[in-house]
């Protein structure tokens, strides 16, 4: 499968060295290169500038492309063109309610003849509320980090206990921390 989705991936430095330019990091031009795309497998239109550009390997279709999103945006997109369509929970600040139940009710056949979603989470689970914390706060200190403009590797779970946050970090810190699912295992 191949997601694809608006959103880098990444810190604002890192987006703009892959966009190129700041006016490619800001403009909305996904539908166009969602398009552009589709139609290279398919065969460019004639008298299309890359018409001659012959992508490799050209013997394997496209895989199957689902549409990635962490707010209404993509969900309407994939409901609209008939795509399967991913909702980032695990990072999204939005409850995943409305996208996903958007996306199910405005989905027009497309690519797919019925609407096909996933939900991806975060989970940290434990034996006890505070293992299962501590389990998730390497991840979150991470996200930290990168939504505060200095992404790195994953600290250590010593790394991530032992580091002290200052308040610009621990703002963001209780935004990070609403969507992952941390706790015990419900009793059977």
């Amino acid at each position: 499968d191949l997601g694809l989705g608006r959103a880098p991936g990444t810190d604002q430095r890192t987006a703009l060295a892959l966009r190129g330019s700041r006016e490619a990091l800001v403009r909305d031009d996904f539908q166009d290169q969602l398009d552009e795309l589709v139609a290279w497998c398919e065969g460019l239109p004639p008298g299309h500038a890359f018409r001659s550009v012959s992508a490799q390997p050209d013997d394997v279709p496209l895989p199957p492309i689902w549409l990635l999103g962490s707010s209404d945006y993509s969900a309407n997109l994939a409901a609209a063109r008939g795509y399967p369509f991913a909702f980032a929970a695990h990072f999204s600040p939005a409850p995943p309610d409305a996208p996903m139940l958007a996306y199910r009710a405005r989905f027009v056949p497309g690519v797919r003849k019925t609407p096909y979603a996933i939900l991806a989470l975060s989970v940290f689970a434990a034996e006890t509320a505070e293992a299962a914390e501590a389990l998730a706060l390497p991840t979150m200190l991470a996200f930290v980090w990168l939504r505060t403009g200095r992404p790195g590797r994953l600290p250590t779970p010593a790394e991530a206990r032992a580091y002290e946050m200052g308040a610009t970090e621990e703002q963001v810190a209780a935004q990070v921390r609403a969507p992952p699912i941390i706790g015990t295992p419900a009793p059977g």
